[in-house]
């Protein structure tokens, strides 16, 4: 009996080890805030100036919202580098910059993902 107690402690020790980490892309996971600048980041794409300004004033609203998850996650640095990333996002939405935008969309699905792997 102890014997297999212990045979499935390590079994599933091992396939805890062996199964990849929770990241952005699983295809099961899905984070509203990626989902967020994924749309901005289609509408830019697309110089759809004015939806992509009222999905950015949303966005600051939908992190806020899960900002308590972020907290949990990482750490202080990373996501007050998101919340700041989320502003810069707006105003660079505001300026009809398409450039900036793609750049700021990258630094923040890279913080998110930073935020997501454990």
């Amino acid at each position: 009996m102890k014997r297999r107690q212990i045979a499935f402690s390590i079994g599933l020790m091992g396939l805890l080890l062996l199964s990849p980490s929770m990241s952005y892309a699983d295809a099961s996971f899905t984070d509203p805030v990626i989902e967020k600048v994924q749309s901005i980041n289609k509408l830019v794409e697309q110089h759809l100036w004015e939806q992509a300004s009222q999905a950015s004033g949303t966005i600051k609203q939908v992190f806020h919202k899960n900002k308590w998850k972020y907290q949990l996650l990482g750490d202080e640095a990373e996501y007050e580098q998101l919340e700041r990333e989320i502003d810069k996002l707006s105003a660079a939405v505001h300026e009809k910059d398409s450039t900036q935008s793609k750049i700021i969309v990258a630094a923040i699905l890279s913080i998110l993902e930073h935020i997501y792997s454990f």
